[in-house]
């Protein structure tokens, strides 16, 4: 008996007393960061059911709270967000390309209690039996050729229960693993992404022979060389990783979301080429040099007649009006149903499905399973403080994006942008844009960042030079008119003529001729206004209607300045919802005038949207001496006279 006890224990040399559960077998390239690789990284593709068995949340480890970047983890990992990833994204229909960047993986080492290790194991297991159970688990467990590469093979690792085996130099061939019971392999980048994928196995069990790009890091050789403790390691790389990314600008996710069909439309009006890389006819899209393609801000400035993020308010706030892109909408009943019907009314979608696509469902059909789901969901009897309580969500074929998108090319498109090509204030900057462009670098410099700018002072100079010559020559006309507030305003008024021309089947000529319609009668008013010394568009201070033999002449600029109150309130244009609907209905009521469709007589401007509010409230904001019930009868005076001004004014304009 003595002489198996040795025999046994001569089996176990080079293994620790340790028990070893070793994780799945990876086939890796190794890299890594720094001069000398500080930071060591196994790069593999590895199946989710792999991952699953292995990779493992902090927040679903120990209660051990002594990690520093525990509470940082923990707030990162939003179970609503990867519930839409699951069923909007790896579920979701009608997608056609579907990739996650890699998972990053730390390697911690593990106390035999199940806490984390605050020192390495400097021992590595170089054992043939580690190597045995290597062989044994890995996917060469059936070639005998390869057993005796595995089994003879040197383990590159520097610490103990992890293993890296060289299989072959010539081949850069190596195996990786390492002991679960301890070693924890905890996601550092990627929580939502692994973590949907681990729940859309749930319900879809093929997604476990999903192929997912990992990147394991070793920082045995750093923890080394600098005597850090794993923990400060780890944390440190969780943090840089998490704060050093610079997040993309709103502009550029306008121009890169396909989820978001406001944003898909803008594309369609800023890009040159169709979805096949065909260049598009001349009123398929924006003049490039008129649009800002880098700012931040909501108001272009001239030469740029429009900028990315104002076609996108104009489109989502106007025209799509239902926002549907955001995890939240996905999860609202009605705007659903506001989504639904308006692409039904907007495009027809549901019968151009049903003729051109069957195979796609309905968005109709997907409202009702919507609906459904949440009259089965149960949900409402679960504490409302679980932290992980989830609601339906709506879901849809993304291929319909497509569709629609094509939809508003065919039938749109074309009627928008010439808004922009025929309008009579914003043709004369595309005017001027072209005669300067044909011998110069100014159409280069219009479409570069104010960065670059910054660094070409030749280029930043000519748009410079450019933008005070248009200025000075269009400013004292049509200022109010190359303001962002004017632009979402007569395109409120555009969608507003369009819709309620439709036929139950809108055809691309029923739109041409709406926006046709318009375009012409605006430009009547634009041209009748030019020739006058006094431009109604000019900025707020030139139109002064003050009277000394007025009772209000003393109310200061709500009374003597014509925009006050309406889209001006002190020197400030009210860019929001209210000063455009304001202005819209005030351009639509300057066409009815000039068309003869109201008389001189029958001027009033009371019924402009918020106009009367807006003006008592400045009256009360500026002369708070005023009896409450006074203010209302000197609202009610000032816009008389106004009114009356207006009606002075665009009779002279007829004659």
């Amino acid at each position: 008996m003595d002489e198996l006890e040795d025999f046994d224990e001569i089996e176990e040399a080079g293994l620790s007393n340790d028990k070893i559960e070793i994780s799945n077998i990876y086939s890796v390239k190794v890299g890594g960061f720094g001069k000398e690789n500080e930071v060591e990284t196994y790069i593999t593709s590895a199946r989710v059911q792999q991952l699953k068995q292995d990779i493992s949340f902090y927040e679903t480890l120990s209660k051990d709270k002594t990690w520093p970047v525990s509470q940082i983890v923990q707030r990162e990992v939003d179970k609503i967000r990867v519930s839409e990833i699951s069923k909007n994204y790896i579920l979701g229909k009608g997608r056609k390309v579907k990739y996650f960047p890699p998972i990053i993986v730390a390697l911690m080492p593990k106390t035999s209690e199940g806490k984390f290790s605050e020192h390495l194991d400097l021992n590595p297991d170089n054992s043939q039996k580690l190597k045995e159970l290597i062989y044994n688990k890995s996917v060469f467990n059936s070639n005998s050729k390869i057993e005796k590469y595995i089994v003879g093979s040197e383990n590159l690792s520097k610490v103990n229960h992890v293993y890296l085996l060289e299989i072959s130099k010539v081949f850069d061939m190596k195996l990786f693993a390492w002991n679960r019971e301890r070693v924890f392999a905890i996601v550092i980048d990627g929580q939502h992404r692994l973590d949907s994928l681990y729940k859309s196995a749930d319900e879809e069990s093929s997604i476990l022979e999903y192929e997912q790009d990992v990147v394991f890091l070793d920082f045995s050789k750093l923890a080394i060389r600098e005597s850090l403790t794993p923990v400060d390691i780890v944390r440190r790389i969780f943090v840089d990783i998490n704060t050093n990314a610079k997040k993309v600008s709103f502009v550029r996710q306008i121009l890169m979301d396909d989820k978001d069909l406001s944003a898909l439309i803008v594309q369609s009006m800023v890009d040159s080429a169709n979805h096949i890389g065909e260049m598009k006819a001349k009123f398929d899209y924006l003049k490039p040099e008129i649009v800002d393609w880098y700012g931040e801000g909501l108001k272009p400035r001239l030469p740029h007649l429009t900028g990315i993020l104002s076609l996108y308010q104009i489109i989502d706030d106007y025209f799509i009006k239902v926002s549907l892109s955001r995890m939240g909408d996905f999860r609202s009943l009605s705007k659903a149903r506001n989504w639904v019907n308006r692409l039904n009314t907007l495009f027809n979608i549901d019968i151009i499905l049903d003729n051109e696509y069957p195979e796609i469902e309905r968005l109709g059909e997907a409202l009702k399973l919507y609906e459904k789901s949440i009259k089965n969901n149960r949900e409402y009897e679960v504490d409302i403080d679980d932290e992980f309580k989830e609601s339906e969500l709506f879901r849809f074929d993304y291929r319909i994006l497509e569709i629609v998108q094509k939809q508003f090319e065919d039938k749109y498109l074309r009627s928008i942008v010439s808004f922009f090509e025929r309008l009579v204030p914003y043709n004369y900057v595309i005017l001027e844009i072209n005669n300067e462009t044909s011998e110069s670098n100014l159409s280069f410099a219009l479409t570069l960042s104010r960065k670059k700018l910054g660094e070409k002072r030749d280029m930043r100079d000519l748009v410079e030079k450019f933008r005070k010559a248009l200025e000075s020559k269009f400013f004292p006309k049509f200022y109010l008119i190359y303001t962002v507030l004017a632009q979402k305003s007569i395109f409120l008024l555009l969608f507003k003529r369009i819709l309620n021309k439709l036929s139950p089947s809108p055809t691309f000529f029923e739109i041409e001729k709406s926006s046709n319609e318009l375009i012409e009668e605006l430009n009547n008013l634009f041209t009748s206004i030019e020739k006058k010394e006094i431009s109604l568009f000019q900025k707020k201070d030139g139109i002064n209607i003050a009277c000394e033999e007025s009772p209000y002449v003393d109310f200061g600029s709500i009374y003597n300045s014509f925009y006050d109150g309406m889209i001006y309130e002190g020197n400030s244009i009210i860019y929001n919802t209210q000063g455009v609907r304001s202005f819209s209905s005030f351009i639509e009521y300057l066409i009815e005038i000039n068309e003869g469709r109201v008389l001189k007589n029958d001027i009033s401007l009371a019924t402009i949207p918020y106009f009367k509010v807006r003006t008592k409230r400045i009256l009360e904001k500026g002369f708070n001496h005023l009896p409450p019930d006074a203010l209302d009868d000197i609202a009610n005076g000032i816009i008389a006279e106004k009114s009356s001004f207006l009606a002075d004014y665009m009779l002279s304009v007829k004659e």
